[in-house]
């Protein structure tokens, strides 16, 4: 059910049936995710994040004795790192992340975007759907809802970004500077057949 509902009609890279669509993700995967010099231009990033991550607890170690959330501190550490390479901007800002608003930040985000994808057992007794068994499918459908309009407006904040640039006569060079999510939408400029928003969405998700 989670398979239906998340993938974009298993457009994602996990669901993809083999077949091209399934032989351009893992190109895509294998070029621009996993490659050396992906890996290597958003070493910067890891490195500012981990710093970061760093930083706080040394000022934690100046202050009187205190606990300290590393599971938090953690989660935030790997958020940030996925948010930056996908669109360029941290999931929790450094001026909120030491308080109560960048800890709900963080717990909506994982909501959102780290959601079970486990089997349920609407999966083994497919009749449970008909009764709407412990409202799983509806809280899937929301919450798929309030992921698809959030890259929705990633996408489109990037495309008008292009036009902008394009009308200013500057030249954006994705192959140096872009995100993630830049890449796959300069990509669908050449592959428009294979790059549509919904391939995008599912591969910005997983």
């Amino acid at each position: 059910m989670a398979g239906k509902h998340f993938t974009y009609n298993s457009t994602a890279p996990v669901w993809a049936p083999y077949g091209n669509l399934w032989r351009n993700i893992r190109r895509f995967a294998s070029v621009e995710v996993f490659s050396h010099i992906s890996l290597q231009k958003s070493s910067i990033i890891r490195e500012e994040e981990v710093h970061s991550l760093l930083g706080q607890l040394y000022k934690v170690s100046n202050i009187e004795p205190q606990k300290v959330e590393l599971r938090y501190l953690f989660s935030l550490l790997v958020s940030n790192i996925i948010m930056r390479i996908v669109t360029g901007k941290p999931c929790v800002g450094k001026e909120v992340e030491s308080m109560d608003v960048g800890k709900e930040l963080l717990k909506d985000f994982k909501e959102n975007f780290f959601a079970d994808l486990a089997m349920n057992m609407c999966d083994f007794f497919p009749v449970l759907r008909w009764i709407g068994y412990k409202g799983l499918e509806k809280d899937m459908i929301r919450l798929q809802r309030k992921r698809d309009e959030v890259l929705g407006h990633l996408i489109d904040e990037i495309k008008q970004k292009k036009t902008s640039s394009l009308n200013n006569a500057t030249i954006v060079d994705v192959e140096t500077k872009g995100t993630l999510i830049e890449t796959l939408v300069h990509l669908r400029e050449s592959e428009p057949e294979f790059y549509s928003d919904n391939v995008i969405k599912s591969i910005l998700l997983f």
